[in-house]
């Protein structure tokens, strides 16, 4: 009877991820809104690269992604994503593999916290059906580098036509290079609600205990820094 007991628990915490993180709409009245966030102009700034880091859902944000310009970043629904910013000449490819190591390092910095990724279901009254978010690196006449919200692309299946939001420039950046800003580099972290610009300290992610990282591992995002 014990060994049952021990081999059910084993189940429940095998099965109840896979569980939790499919993409289940919510009902029959529910429908999938496709969605993609993408930074539109990476191209811009040769002397940086743009690295993604996930973290919740499994992921325990050791591992950094890089970004590419204008393409989709996207995860699981209950994972949270950091965008950071590495100067070129200082960034290899294996960092990759320790992202956590080298996200304290004084040549990186933030771009984004907690980047919105996903949008779920809608009821089907809502006609909404696809949306584009597209992001644009800013520097402000500080030096501090962030990403602001530039255009909004919606879709509908009621025949209204595609709706194009576009935002400006925030007035105290502009777009630039980032080459003078390397033997000085400055953290930025801009939330995107009030585009205030806060200064970012980035810490080493702390050991996780055993019941943390069950925790992180069913899908609670704060338990996986």
């Amino acid at each position: 009877m014990k060994n049952i007991k021990y081999f059910v628990l084993f189940l429940f915490i095998t099965l109840f991820p896979m569980v939790s993180f499919a993409d289940v709409p919510p009902g029959p009245d529910y429908h999938h809104v496709e969605f993609c966030a993408k930074i539109v102009n990476i191209n811009d700034f040769p002397d940086a690269v743009v690295v993604a880091n996930w973290y919740g859902a499994m992921n325990d944000g050791s591992k950094g992604v890089l970004v590419k310009n204008s393409e989709c970043i996207g995860g699981y629904k209950y994972s949270e994503v950091d965008i950071y910013w590495v100067t070129k000449n200082s960034f290899k490819a294996t960092d990759l593999e320790d992202f956590k190591n080298l996200k304290t390092k004084p040549y990186t910095g933030y771009l984004m916290k907690k980047m919105p990724h996903y949008l779920g279901y809608v009821k089907n009254t809502d006609p909404l059906v696809k949306q584009t978010v597209e992001y644009s690196v800013t520097q402000n006449s500080g030096g501090k580098l962030s990403l602001y919200k530039s255009r909004v692309i919606s879709d509908y299946n009621n025949g209204t036509p595609q709706k194009v939001e576009t935002f400006r420039t925030p007035s105290s950046a502009k777009i630039t290079d980032i080459k003078n800003n390397i033997k000085k580099p400055i953290f930025a972290e801009i939330p995107e609600s009030k585009g205030d610009e806060q200064k970012a300290v980035v810490q080493p992610a702390p050991k996780k205990s055993f019941v943390r990282s069950m925790l992180c591992r069913i899908g609670f995002a704060k338990f996986c820094r």
